[in-house]
């Protein structure tokens, strides 16, 4: 594909450009500019992806993080995401909300909604023998010998 080494996932991963994971945002498609702009810190500390986008002649720093992402991958798909929301001219708070989103999203997993829910173990009712009615009668209706 046309990212660079810079934006390459970390764990060597290389998810199509332009196509979306069911838990990530559409990513950037081949030769977008943010393929280049959105840079990969892999630090020990605190793995982030980050850009500067220049809005209104002010420079924006904004970077998504391994941790909230859950994943190298989803780290820059996020980013790069993100970028292109700058360039549609949402502002940074509205881009900050998007990431939210995206993070939730992420962390949600493939198909969340689709996942079977775990069934609480259903406990058989115990037998309430106190209620019950005893036919002592014998089968052939005969008084009881004393």
């Amino acid at each position: 594909t046309a990212r660079s080494d810079s934006a390459a996932d970390a764990d060597g991963s290389d998810a199509g450009a332009g196509v979306a994971s069911p838990s990530l945002p559409c990513d950037a498609p081949d030769g977008h500019v943010a393929h280049t702009k959105v840079k990969y810190a892999q630090s020990a500390a605190a793995p982030s992806a980050f850009f500067d986008y220049m809005q209104d002649g002010a420079k924006i720093r904004f970077q998504t993080t391994l941790a909230a992402a859950g994943s190298a991958e989803a780290c820059q798909v996020i980013a790069r995401a993100c970028y292109m929301k700058f360039e549609e001219g949402l502002t940074k708070d509205q881009v900050l909300v998007f990431r939210a989103e995206c993070y939730a999203q992420a962390k949600r997993g493939p198909a969340a909604s689709m996942r079977p829910q775990k069934r609480k173990r259903e406990e058989p009712e115990a037998l309430d023998v106190s209620t019950q009615q005893v036919d002592d009668s014998d089968e052939d209706h005969a008084p009881l010998a004393a």
